[in-house]
């Protein structure tokens, strides 16, 4: 999908209506700032918009997000490319949306990591334990949930253990014990904390499949 493409096509339409940007606005319910941004290529008209843009300007809604006009012996391939094209650019957008909230789930980790150490006081210990084991468990739960190839969930593992070797030498300096065996103790329940969450998580998917059968 071309925005400026699909912008342009709105826009010589639009003039062969004989309609200002205003014009389509009124029509549409919307700003003629909406319009002018579909025209540039600046944004894409939302979903709701289709049809009754569609319908003011004649033309089909594959043609609108085609950017052009569909011949009659073109309709079934060009709405097939329309269709893979606007089922890749939604997988893009999902996965990035997935990447992001991996991340930001390490982040998490990081942060109480960093802070439950130094915020903490002589005689906390039990606090800082359970705050990093509570946080790991959380986090690792809700990886498995994330979009993502299980593969790469498993990531979290490895990168969970090096957040946390560093900042346990913050509260327990002396203490390899404690470190390296937290650490394998969080390596062990974020592995089994992913598995089972993401095994749920295709349970779900396949019930959602089956229902949506019957």
């Amino acid at each position: 999908m071309n925005n400026i493409k699909s912008g342009l096509f709105i826009k010589e339409k639009r003039n062969e209506k004989g309609f200002t940007q205003k014009d389509l606005a009124e029509i549409l319910n919307c700003t003629d700032k909406a319009v002018s941004r579909w025209e540039t290529g600046k944004g894409f008209p939302e979903v709701s918009f289709l049809i009754p843009l569609s319908e003011a300007l004649e033309v089909s809604v594959n043609e609108i997000i085609l950017g052009e006009e569909i011949k009659k012996e073109e309709i079934i391939e060009k709405t097939n490319n329309v269709i893979v094209e606007t089922l890749k650019e939604t997988k893009r957008k999902i996965n990035k949306a997935s990447y992001i909230i991996f991340a930001l789930l390490l982040a998490i980790e990081a942060l109480m990591f960093y802070y439950t150490q130094l915020a903490a006081s002589s005689g906390d210990e039990m606090g800082v334990i359970f705050a990093n084991i509570a946080v790991v468990f959380i986090c690792s739960f809700l990886v498995g949930f994330v979009n993502l190839k299980l593969q790469f969930k498993l990531i979290f593992i490895p990168a969970t253990v090096i957040l946390f070797i560093p900042s346990s030498f913050l509260y327990f300096p002396f203490d390899p014990e404690y470190t390296f065996g937290y650490s394998a103790f969080f390596a062990v329940s974020a592995l089994a904390l992913i598995l089972v969450s993401s095994g749920i998580q295709k349970i779900i998917i396949e019930l959602k499949h089956r229902i949506s059968k019957k």
